[in-house]
């Protein structure tokens, strides 16, 4: 298995991608591989097949114009890697909208996909749950509305393992006839039996985080202010717990008595264990890691692109598309 690491994407470009392939290729049964500014790797990747790339892709441009005028960048040489076999994964943490433009333009759709979709982890009380899309089509048909449950189903059930998943729908309330029409009608295509999925109806916001479904379907406008509202909401208290422990004696004390409880609270809301977000629907396995990636979140989109792989997750979509 090939492994290809974008170091030149990302908040923390070549020191976050690099020292994250060296924690993943201790652990993993797979060749990692890295691309990028030649000059900028050799000096630390001398462990790695190294690939040279020209022409960074900035957050700032343009996702579809970019991919066509930097065809010698790092991601655009991704994902004609991914095209032609010569990898079986692609990791970034670069500009999202390239990312999703290269990986359509490029590797392609799988057959029978209408729209590709970012499927972020999030936590919840019960584990895991994927929320899908996270930001890759604003607007969207009942049709992709229903595939992306049929994704995010398959890989849930796939690479979690999680028998059969429950998937919900992303709503404005819970009764059926809330929501626009497209929403409403996504409903009723989602709602017909399936053996791919449970359908457990129309979630709010506020309730996912009881667990209450494994795969939440968005379209990728509500679903992108979602995640981003969950990371920030993570972020101020994750601040304001420490600030709570440690700006006063009792507060230390108290800590300290319940540390082992509070690390592990920590450790749930921290973005960095729970990998990238799956590209699901383009022929190839591409994880789309956080901007603000460290070594750690780098490590597990790794871990993350291992799994995809191992599991023929893009098989068992195929499959699953075919099998309502």
């Amino acid at each position: 298995m090939k492994i290809l690491i974008d170091c030149a994407g990302g908040d923390k470009a070549y020191s976050a991608p690099i020292e994250g392939a060296k924690l993943a290729s201790k652990d993993f049964d797979a060749e990692i591989i890295l691309i990028g500014n030649e000059e900028n790797m050799k000096k630390t990747c001398n462990d790695f097949k190294i690939i040279a790339s020209e022409n960074d892709i900035s957050n700032e441009d343009k996702g579809i114009e970019v991919i066509k005028k930097k065809k010698s960048s790092s991601m655009v040489q991704g994902m004609m890697m991914v095209k032609n076999g010569e990898v079986d994964a692609f990791v970034s943490a670069g500009n999202t909208g390239a990312m999703v433009a290269g990986a359509t333009l490029f590797a392609g759709r799988l057959e029978g996909i209408l729209r590709p979709a970012l499927a972020p982890l999030l936590p919840t009380r019960k584990g895991v749950m994927m929320l899908i899309d996270g930001g890759a089509n604003l607007e969207c048909r009942p049709e992709f509305l229903y595939q992306f449950g049929v994704m995010g189903a398959v890989y849930m059930k796939n690479v979690e393992k999680i028998f059969r998943p429950k998937v919900g729908l992303l709503n404005v309330g819970v009764e059926e006839g809330k929501g626009l029409e497209n929403i409403k009608d996504a409903y009723a295509l989602l709602n017909k039996p399936n053996e791919n999925f449970e359908f457990v109806g129309n979630i709010e916001g506020r309730d996912f985080v009881d667990g209450i479904c494994d795969v939440l379907v968005a379209e990728g406008f509500a679903g992108n202010v979602m995640l981003k509202s969950v990371e920030g909401v993570g972020s101020f208290v994750k601040s304001e717990l420490k600030e709570a422990i440690y700006g006063s004696t009792m507060g230390k004390l108290g800590g300290l008595l319940l540390k082992k409880q509070f690390m592990a609270f920590m450790d749930k809301l921290d973005y960095t264990k729970y990998g990238g977000a799956p590209l699901l629907g383009v022929n190839g396995a591409v994880i789309k890691a956080h901007g603000s990636s460290n070594a750690t979140a780098f490590y597990h989109a790794i871990r993350q692109a291992v799994g995809f792989v191992e599991s023929n997750v893009n098989s068992n979509i195929l499959n699953g598309i075919k099998k309502p």
